[in-house]
């Protein structure tokens, strides 16, 4: 029987982020249970029960994002027409989560309006969400190094090799794999992973000025905290950068001024 005692003691035996996991199954399983008329909504053995998923979250700072220094280092190790900086390429020139980008391929390219764009429906919104991002200069000139070096598959772009051909990976291995490239070009911080790419690149686009809602297409977010996140921590360096500069100019205009004080008074002595 699944009770309320049952279910803690499960989570209890996991980490935050998989108790939330499994949290969150079992919810969907209740809500299922509950319109089929199966359990009365009073019923509900979930409710008030807490992973503590998002406080870990919280306190560890999840996933770290990428510092051009690491994405320097990377790149040096790591050449264009090489599996590993196409990996790289995927996730810093198109935003994808690692759920999309180990499946992002040749059919998921597409002109639109006379423009070479990216155009897939996100793995975590079950399809519902379609992100369509034109296809950074930076990216293509990557593409063509991959094609010239004949590792593109038809299927996708990056994958496990099987009698010449490259086919389709798991996510899990996928992301080990480019673990494994990023540990070997220097970058090897525990949290700097996939998504730390996205995470650098989501800081850029709140620094180049992109509104919440370009953020939200380009990314795949459907709620708009994600981007007012980045937007205003943006603005809150900026907004530090431009008063320290205020400050400065301040001080320095005092010391001139009383420099200027001191030269009177000795003339006057004099």
């Amino acid at each position: 029987m699944l009770t309320r005692k049952v279910i803690k003691a499960e989570m209890k035996a996991r980490t935050p982020s998989q108790a939330g996991n499994l949290l969150s199954a079992v919810r969907g399983m209740i809500r299922w249970m509950i319109d089929e008329r199966h359990l009365d909504e009073d019923d509900d053995p979930t409710i008030g029960l807490k992973s503590g998923k998002a406080k870990a979250s919280r306190e560890t700072g999840g996933f770290v994002p990428w510092t051009e220094d690491d994405m320097a280092r990377y790149r040096a190790k790591w050449p264009l027409g090489t599996e590993a900086r196409l990996m790289f390429d995927i996730l810093h020139y198109t935003f994808l989560r690692l759920g999309d980008a180990h499946r992002f391929g040749p059919p998921h390219l597409r002109q639109i309006v006379r423009k070479m764009a990216v155009q897939i429906a996100t793995e975590k919104s079950q399809g519902n969400t379609t992100v369509t991002v034109p296809v950074h200069p930076e990216f293509a000139a990557s593409l063509r190094a991959a094609r010239a070096a004949n590792i593109i598959g038809a299927e996708v772009f990056t994958g496990k090799v099987v009698r010449g051909r490259v086919l389709p990976m798991n996510k899990k291995a996928w992301a080990a794999k480019f673990k494994k490239y990023a540990v070997l070009a220097g970058v090897n911080e525990p949290k700097k992973s996939c998504h730390g790419v996205r995470k650098a690149r989501a800081e850029v686009a709140a620094y180049a000025d992109c509104t919440e809602s370009q953020m939200m297409a380009m990314f795949g977010w459907t709620d708009p905290k994600m981007p007012a996140h980045y937007i205003a921590q943006a603005n809150r360096e900026r907004l530090g950068i431009s008063g320290m500069q205020k400050i400065i100019t301040f001080d320095q205009g005092q010391s001139l001024d009383d420099g200027l004080a001191r030269e009177r008074r000795a003339g006057t002595e004099w």
